[in-house]
């Protein structure tokens, strides 16, 4: 018998149950899967010695960022000059993700994006 896989389904399809409940409502023997699930590693591939920081996933990257700046027609209250303003930020991370961020002061973007990355 596997198991390995019967402690996978039992961790995955438990649904709150004591693994002897559980291995007697399938019709497991308890001892023999509590005994494997003793030497099986709750999280595989993770050592004992590694701590969960070192362990934790490292933050996206940025692949692509793009910006629509737009501009206003010049017109007396900016003393005749255009004011330009970003519109839309495209961001394109690492791990397939793709934000945009539209219509929103641009300290708030940017402060999305910070908080994204880090």
């Amino acid at each position: 018998m596997d198991y390995a896989a019967v402690v996978r389904e039992y961790r995955t399809n438990g649904g709150g149950l004591k693994m002897k409940e559980w291995c007697q409502k399938e019709g497991y023997d308890y001892f023999k899967v509590r005994r494997y699930s003793k030497k099986e590693p709750m999280f595989p591939g993770l050592d004992k010695n590694t701590t969960a920081a070192a362990s934790s996933p490292k933050p996206p990257k940025l692949i692509n960022l793009e910006m629509t700046v737009e501009s206003d027609l010049p017109s007396a209250a900016s003393g005749g000059n255009s004011v330009l303003h970003v519109s839309e930020i495209v961001v394109r991370l690492n791990n397939s993700v793709e934000i945009r961020l539209c219509e929103r002061p641009i300290s708030e973007m940017v402060e999305i994006v910070n908080k994204l990355l880090s």
